[in-house]
Parts: structure tokens; C-alpha cells; sequence
């Protein structure tokens, strides 16, 4: 199953997640079933805080850094935006992708001029505040892996791996992201087919294609 949840203004704590998702949380009995038999999870954007509803997490964490603006009032963006893959290039996630010469450890998904609510549910990780200092400390304390990376460290894509009979999860949070350009065409922008592409790795990944 494929979640993707978008909210104007974005979510940042659990009660607002469950105020704007009541038809998941008046399901989440039947998906905790589901989920504890083997059903595999996409979990885009906000829907990402799901996961730690349906027991994924060691630590009943949801994602400790997010934000987001509005479709019409998004910004403008004046250069290609991009998160990073170092460490999980041959992950399934990342195949196929419209990538740039020489930066195999970066992954595109709009260009100059598209509009972004740069909506975000991200892990922070330092000394600093957020609970994880390192990915080492989230991978033990949290439960899930990290694939994908900020230009600050925080940890954008991750999944949690299947256990039991109890299925797998792949979680997108990054800015980057995007699927909708308020009044922009995008039909030209080199990178943004590339989150389609994203989404179709992941449900292949996860449907064992």
C-alpha cells in the first residue's frame, strides 16, 4: 500500500498528524493486523509519522524535524534541488533515476523554477537536540535504515526492514519530494520524472518485482 499525505502548512508533532489522517487512525487496528501479516507499506510526506502508529519503530518515534509550506505560496525555486545517496547507490530505491555525470551519489527531482511547499518529515541528527546523535544511535534506538540524506546529515528516506511475519516499510520524507508545481508546467523539468520513478522503485521493491 502507498500512503501519501499532504497538508498545507505542514505537520509537525503527532497530534496534529492524527487530527489531519482520522480515517487511518480509525483504521489503524485493521492496518496493525495487515501490517503484522506481511503487508509492505510506501509511506510519503507526512504519512511517514504512520509508522510509528502501526509498532515499526523500536521507540514509538515519529520524524523529529519537519515542516511545510502551501501549494499556492510555495516557493520559487532558483536552482535544482537534490538529496543524497552516498553509502546506498545500488539500493532498488535508486535505479534508473535521471542522474548527472560524475554525482552518482545525488538524486534531482526538480529544477530551476518550480514552485515547492518544500513539505519535509525529516530525522535530525546531532549532539545538538532531536534524541540521535549519530545514524548509529537512530538505526539502534529507532529501529529503521537509513538511504537517503540531506545537505545537513538529517536522515530524508529510510525503510524498516520486514521482521517475522510482519511486512517492510519504505518511508520518503524530503523536501525534494514534490509531486504537484502550483501554476507552474513542470512537463520540461529534467529531474522531476524522477520522483515517479522513485515512487515505482519503491513499490517494485516492495512487491518483490
Amino acid at each position: 500500500m502507498w500512503w501519501h499525505l499532504h497538508i498545507d502548512g505542514g505537520i509537525d508533532n503527532m497530534d496534529k498528524f492524527e487530527k489531519a489522517a482520522p480515517a487511518a487512525i480509525s483504521a489503524l487496528v485493521k492496518m496493525k493486523d495487515l501490517y503484522n501479516n506481511g503487508m509492505n507499506l510506501l509511506l510519503t510526506r507526512y504519512a511517514t509519522y504512520y509508522a510509528a502508529k502501526l509498532g515499526a519503530t523500536l521507540d514509538g518515534n515519529n520524524p523529529n524535524n519537519c515542516w511545510g509550506q502551501s501549494e499556492e505560496s510555495g516557493e520559487i525555486v532558483g536552482g535544482a534541488w537534490n538529496f543524497f545517496i552516498q553509502g546506498h547507490e545500488s539500493h532498488a530505491l535508486y535505479q534508473n533515476l535521471a542522474m548527472n555525470n560524475g554525482e552518482t551519489n545525488k538524486v534531482y527531482t526538480f529544477d530551476t523554477g518550480y514552485r515547492t511547499t518544500n513539505s519535509t518529515a525529516q530525522w535530525h541528527i546531532g549532539s545538538d537536540w532531536g534524541g540521535y546523535a549519530t545514524n548509529e544511535v537512530w538505526r539502534t534506538n529507532h529501529g529503521g535504515v537509513d538511504l537517503g540524506y540531506g545537505g545537513d546529515g538529517a536522515i530524508v528516506a529510510w525503510e524498516y526492514l520486514s521482521e517475522g511475519f510482519r511486512g517492510s516499510i519504505v518511508c520518503i520524507g524530503s523536501g525534494c519530494y514534490d509531486w504537484y508545481a502550483y501554476g507552474i508546467d513542470a512537463s520540461a523539468d529534467k529531474y522531476h520524472g524522477n520522483v515517479a520513478k522513485l515512487t515505482k522503485n519503491a513499490i517494485d521493491y516492495l512487491t518483490g518485482k
